[in-house]
């Protein structure tokens, strides 16, 4: 049989797959925590429509809380890799992006006015999905975007109180990070 494939193939230089990213981000935060508090990465199914997305959600474990899980945010992407889309909580998103603040309202009150006539009629919901969505063009783009969930107001919160719950026993007992002060 006669091969048909070109003799180069492989990964492109010079571009990791997000997925790469988040796992290698996932295991930086076990390391400043000493385990405590550490990040998962999951991969979702794809959601077939004109095509296959690849779909990973991002997760803060605590191991030592029956590995409670808070979903930090979700990435969606197609075989090109970028732009991929990232679904984040309303609070960081508005915090990471200001100007964002009147377009959140506006979906809160949207969002609100569902509820109050019991019907989605009055909705375009792709469109509060689309608002809720951050998107990043390349790579760089996509790393700036998760420094700054990272570093946001609400993720540096959740981190902390599930250190604060590890860190004191129910009975008042220091454990974890401050085991050594005993």
């Amino acid at each position: 049989m006669r091969d048909l494939w070109p003799e180069e193939i492989g990964p492109i230089p010079d571009l990791k797959a997000p997925v790469t990213i988040l796992r290698e981000q996932a295991s930086l935060l076990g390391k400043k925590t000493n385990n405590l508090v550490e990040a998962e990465v999951v991969q979702l199914e794809p959601k077939i429509s004109e095509k296959i997305e690849f779909n990973y959600v991002f997760l803060i474990v605590a191991p030592a809380l029956d590995n409670y899980r808070y979903k930090l945010f979700t990435i969606s992407y197609g075989i090109n890799l970028y732009p991929l889309a990232i679904d984040v909580d309303r609070d960081i998103r508005a915090e990471i992006l200001p100007d964002a603040r009147e377009r959140e309202d506006q979906i809160r009150k949207r969002e609100s006015l569902v509820a109050q006539l019991g019907t989605e009629s009055a909705i375009d919901w792709e469109e509060i999905v689309d608002r809720r969505r951050l998107v990043a063009e390349s790579e760089d783009e996509f790393v700036e975007i998760l420094k700054k969930i990272f570093s946001a107001k609400k993720t540096k919160r959740v981190i902390g109180a599930l250190l604060s719950m590890i860190s004191y026993g129910q009975e008042g007992q220091i454990t974890g990070l401050n085991s050594n002060n005993q």
